[in-house]
């Protein structure tokens, strides 16, 4: 998906996320949470990773049918899309 594509399915403003790929700002670590459900990735990649892992793993990321909410620490609900494969996020 396209980086416009994944602050909406991120549910995170566009600046933010492309701020965060060009290694200019580090996620918060809700925020890291969100991006590792998208993308199938560890919370922790969104830390260690470089600036072209980031983009392939947004770009690799794919936008699936449904969608559920999931709940911040802030109380703030995101959609994401629902993802049943792999070791990836459940709600």
């Amino acid at each position: 998906m396209t980086q416009p594509q994944f602050a909406i399915e991120s549910g995170y403003a566009l600046s933010y996320i492309s701020k965060i790929v060009r290694k200019t700002r580090r996620p918060s670590w809700d925020a890291a949470e969100i991006f590792a459900a998208l993308t199938g990735t560890d919370p922790a990649f969104w830390f260690t990773s470089e600036k072209t892992d980031i983009k392939l793993a947004i770009r690799r990321a794919k936008h699936e049918e449904g969608t559920e909410n999931i709940t911040r620490e802030n109380g703030s609900e995101n959609q994401i899309s629902n993802k049943t494969d792999d070791n990836r996020y459940h709600t």
